[in-house]
């Protein structure tokens, strides 16, 4: 059985964003959650790039929330969620890698 919420949500609200910015996203991406945040999200890349192609559901006032749900219903909003998700992660797979690296030339120092 997979472990953590993001394994068992099928929509998520990413803390912060009112603020200095948001939590990390990747994750939720990961688990394919719909992904809701406050609109303090420009230092984020990942973020950027959902907010880009209209996936990333910025709540600006509560009133949006209930389109953003229904929106989410959409099975062709969901496949483009999935898509776009993917594409950010296959760009961005070598992140891994470079993170490795980096602490091991710290650590050989």
């Amino acid at each position: 059985m997979p472990k953590g919420a993001y394994a068992l949500a099928e929509i998520v609200f990413i803390g912060g964003g009112w603020r200095r910015g948001i939590h990390n996203i990747v994750e939720a991406m990961v688990h394919e959650c719909l992904i809701v945040s406050g609109p303090n999200y420009y230092k984020f890349p990942e973020a950027r790039f959902l907010t880009q192609r209209n996936i990333l559901n910025v709540i600006k006032k509560s009133d949006n929330l209930e389109a953003i749900l229904l929106r989410e219903q959409s099975k062709s909003f969901a496949k483009q969620k999935l898509q776009y998700y993917n594409e950010w992660l296959e760009l961005n797979k070598h992140a891994n890698k470079l993170i490795i690296d980096t602490i091991d030339k710290r650590l050989q120092l």
